[in-house]
């Protein structure tokens, strides 16, 4: 079964989260979960992260683009951006993140993003 990765603290994802839960809970606020470039970390595509939010505030997942380009695709929106805000509205927020998409030398990595009430972060 997946395991339960809780954490109060900003934090990149790494492969070591594939197929695992990230559960941000109460006392956390504004927390950041970012995605490194892929010459950083390697996702194989597919890689998919599931993201509870029980801190009754905002948390943002962005993805990294330092040495790279790529984005984040919102599921049933037309939007992609590189930041997204996850909220909680005091009853929780649960997303899943997956990696769809690795470009020419790893250099165009694009992720999607689905959930509820989910906003771009500009």
């Amino acid at each position: 079964s997946p395991k339960l990765a809780s954490t109060t603290q900003d934090r990149y994802i790494t492969p070591g989260d594939i197929g695992r839960v990230i559960y941000l809970y109460a006392g956390t606020s504004s927390t950041n979960l970012y995605i490194p470039d892929g010459g950083t970390a390697d996702f194989p595509v597919g890689s998919t992260i599931t993201i509870i939010n029980r801190t009754g505030d905002n948390i943002y997942v962005t993805k990294e683009n330092n040495n790279e380009n790529g984005t984040i695709y919102g599921a049933g929106t037309s939007d992609s951006y590189n930041s997204w805000i996850v909220p909680d509205n005091g009853g929780g927020n649960i997303v899943t993140l997956m990696k769809i998409e690795t470009g020419m030398n790893n250099f165009f990595n694009d992720w999607m993003i689905s959930g509820s009430n989910l906003v771009i972060n500009n």
